[in-house]
């Protein structure tokens, strides 16, 4: 069942991150029913930046833009995003999550296997793919080709730090040379032991997408304890 969106923070702070490295420890949450990070409804800093991402794609068409979500989960933005006409690819670890998805949204499915690691579970109108694999191995042609946008809500937040050089090398791969990157983070003043979500500043963006491409922080709130609520749109430079 999902929580409030007042009470994911919280419930995210009981997890300990040095017990969340490996695909199989997620995986293993999924299967005993913990993933205090899916929200009841859509985010509204996806809501609120979409007009923007899209401009910067240069393409008119909606139908024309592929939607990438990592670690996408069975998140409530899948459906938005498919509502408003595009085409959504997410990559997911668990089979359970993406599964879950499908049903619990009354949405037709089919599986494909990719290869050895990865499978695809594709919506019946063509519309959802989600890949069932590791995100760090993925690649375009895994994906069915390079992506638009990226809504980026709780995956680089997610991922040990000391991966995010690997991460962010992996995201621009497979993104198209137009493009529209959304991030949202938290950022604190002081980190804990094992946090999750990790904290994420306009440093940590600007040090690894900087040197090849614009990193803005469009909005920031501050919450409890001087916690910095941040945006980041990220852009092809000119």
């Amino acid at each position: 069942m999902a929580l409030e969106n007042k009470d994911v923070d919280k419930a995210m702070a009981k997890l300990d991150s040095s017990n969340l490295k490996e695909i199989k420890d997620w995986e293993k949450l999924w299967n005993n029913g913990i993933f205090p990070w899916h929200k009841g409804d859509v985010h509204p800093k996806l809501e609120r930046y979409l007009q923007d991402m899209i401009q910067a794609t240069g393409k008119k068409l909606r139908s024309e833009i592929r939607f990438f979500v990592p670690l996408c989960g069975k998140s409530m933005d899948l459906m938005f995003l498919k509502s408003q006409g595009f085409r959504v690819i997410g990559c997911e670890c668990a089979e359970k999550a993406i599964t879950d998805f499908f049903k619990e949204n009354s949405l037709e499915f089919s599986k494909t296997e990719i290869n050895d690691e990865a499978s695809r579970f594709d919506s019946i109108d063509g519309q959802v793919s989600l890949i069932q694999g590791d995100y760090f191995k993925m690649t375009p042609e895994i994906l069915g080709g390079k992506v638009d946008c990226v809504w980026d809500r709780g995956s680089f937040v997610a991922i040990d730090v000391a991966k995010r050089p690997e991460y962010a090398k992996v995201m621009m791969s497979l993104m198209n040379d137009k493009f529209a990157y959304l991030i949202a983070s938290l950022e604190r003043e002081v980190e804990p032991d094992n946090p999750m979500p990790h904290s994420a500043s306009f440093d940590d963006i600007e040090k690894l997408f900087g040197k090849k491409m614009n990193v803005d922080l469009i909005e920031q709130k501050v919450l409890e304890n001087k916690t910095k609520d941040n945006t980041f749109l990220i852009t092809p430079k000119n």
